[in-house]
């Protein structure tokens, strides 16, 4: 299994990736396993999250604990060399906002992924071997369509091409 691609299919895949990354050297890296264990958290089911759990929080406050433990550490890594894995956790975190209701904030991370897809030239992808970066700009291109229609915001399409303008 190719851990960069989070396709865990087991429990067990899941936890052996976060405690991995947890003990990274990269920011980006336990950014990652923050952000899937605030998602993991938020997609609970209303039974079990209003139930008393082991957890010694509740878990909404744990979600918003990691949301901030997150951005903190992308501001982190966002002072050193762009990354693929810097650009999941922004996508990552576009999508707990959105899960939460916050397009506003959705929208911000998508921006931000899409100015660190541009470092990485993402959207010059093409050609064997590069499917991964084709499908990581290919899926922030349409979100970003997608929340800046809900917004009534230009997409960054179109304000790259006023830019030149």
């Amino acid at each position: 299994m190719d851990p960069d691609r989070h396709h865990f299919k087991t429990i067990r895949t899941a936890k052996a990736f976060i405690h991995g990354s947890m003990g990274s050297d990269s920011p980006a890296r336990v950014t990652k396993a923050v952000l899937f264990l605030a998602l993991y958290i938020q997609q609970l089911p209303n039974s079990i999250a209003n139930q008393q759990t082991k957890l010694s929080v509740h878990p909404e406050a744990r979600l918003d604990s990691y949301l901030l433990l997150a951005n903190m550490l992308l501001s982190i890594s966002g002072d050193t060399t762009p990354t693929i894995d810097g650009l999941e956790c922004l996508i990552i975190l576009a999508k707990l906002y959105m899960n939460m209701g916050k397009v506003r904030e959705s929208w911000l991370s998508i921006r931000r992924a899409i100015n660190l897809g541009l470092l990485l030239r993402l959207h010059n992808a093409a050609g064997p071997g590069k499917d991964r970066e084709h499908e990581l700009w290919s899926h922030l291109w349409q979100t970003d369509r997608q929340l800046s229609l809900v917004l009534g915001l230009p997409a960054s399409k179109d304000y790259i091409i006023l830019l030149r303008l």
